[in-house]
């Protein structure tokens, strides 16, 4: 059916409902699946790595601060830590690194491709076909972020990278927001055999929880932002400490809030592919039995899942080579490390340091979450 004919008829008479694949199939949801799980599980455990091997010193001789509420996740990380080695924690760090850069990849171009598709076959593209490209995009944009929130600190390293992966992040977000935007609000009580109309025909303004996605995927975008202040030491000095706790706050309110998102996703994709919700939908014969085959096009984005866990496990075995090949140097630990004050001053904030250059209280400014 012509896109003007369709939409001529809309919402009453569109047709059936045509399946396709390459959109809905099992191995798409599989993999996004698989990916978000894996992606999760790498942040959380390469913030806590990353945390072991960044505050080291205060971790061995007991230097976190233990007096502000809003240092109760780092004290507890810092508790924790205490049961892993530097060396250990190195190890995993650098390697979660090489997966987290590949699946972070992954998950930016995953959303792009998807977009690119629906956006060329607007004219075509059923309503039922197309809100599911906008939940996986969403889905796929907001593991994205999550992944650029552990890598700030490489990130600002170098210029090229920095504006590389923001470049591909405000893309992201771009074309997530319009897909958003443009998607059917499937919780109206409208006949449901408006899915099988093409995309274009819809009208409808945006609805709650599409803004809800599009606003916590700037939140995401906020909080990277002043993530980069911290990492490339832009926050200047005269910045007072209510900031700084209320940024710190922020943070662990959106890494927890992140989360939560992400694991309330993962248990609604099955709902976002139920056809059973749009009432009243014809569907075409075989449509069931077509969507779940496992085609060309289904076991493809599995195999390739493969990729970034191939590129963590060779940056493992390059890492455990070089730190089997490095001296262990012990002396800033035998002597007390007084040739870093100057770091673990950095660290205090507003709490009693043994190891600082004064045995007064002092208040320095707390360095990034």
């Amino acid at each position: 059916m012509s896109t003007s004919g369709a939409c001529s008829t809309y919402p009453d008479n569109c047709g059936e409902l045509q399946p396709n694949a390459d959109i809905a199939g099992k191995g798409v949801f599989a993999s996004l699946l698989s990916s978000a799980c894996l992606t999760l599980l790498a942040a959380i455990f390469k913030y806590f790595t990353n945390f072991r091997v960044k505050h080291a010193k205060l971790i061995e001789f007991g230097d976190l601060p233990q007096q502000n509420s809003f240092r109760n996740l780092q004290i507890l990380f810092g508790r924790l830590a205490k049961h892993m080695s530097v060396e250990t924690a190195t190890l995993w760090n650098n390697t979660l690194h090489s997966l987290i850069i590949g699946l972070a990849d992954q998950q930016a171009f995953v959303a792009l491709a998807i977009l690119t598709v629906a956006a060329v076959q607007r004219d075509s593209i059923s309503i039922y076909h197309f809100n599911i490209v906008s939940y996986l995009a969403w889905y796929s944009s907001f593991t994205h972020a999550m992944t650029l929130l552990v890598l700030v600190d490489w990130m600002v390293q170098s210029k090229f990278l920095f504006y590389l992966r923001m470049s591909i992040f405000a893309v992201v977000i771009g074309m997530v927001t319009w897909s958003q935007l443009a998607s059917f609000d499937y919780s109206d009580a409208l006949n449901g055999r408006v899915a099988a109309c093409p995309n274009i025909c819809n009208a409808q303004p945006a609805a709650l929880h599409t803004r809800l996605r599009i606003a916590c995927l700037f939140a995401c975008a906020i909080q990277i932002s002043i993530e980069i202040l911290w990492a490339s030491k832009r926050w200047k000095k005269s910045t007072t400490a209510y900031a700084i706790i209320v940024a710190t706050r922020t943070f662990h309110i959106v890494c927890f809030v992140s989360t939560m998102f992400m694991v309330a996703g993962i248990g609604n994709i099955g709902f976002v592919r139920d056809t059973s919700r749009y009432q009243g939908l014809v569907k075409a014969e075989g449509f069931d039995e077509q969507e779940n085959a496992w085609g060309f096009g289904q076991l493809v984005p599995l195999i390739m899942l493969g990729v970034p866990v191939v590129g963590a496990v060779e940056g493992f075995v390059d890492e455990r080579k070089r730190l089997s090949l490095t001296p262990k140097d012990s002396s800033d630990f035998e002597s007390g490390h007084s040739s870093n004050t100057a770091d673990v001053d950095h660290y205090c904030l507003n709490c009693y340091c043994p190891n600082c250059t004064s045995s007064s209280r002092r208040r320095t400014l707390e360095p990034g979450p």
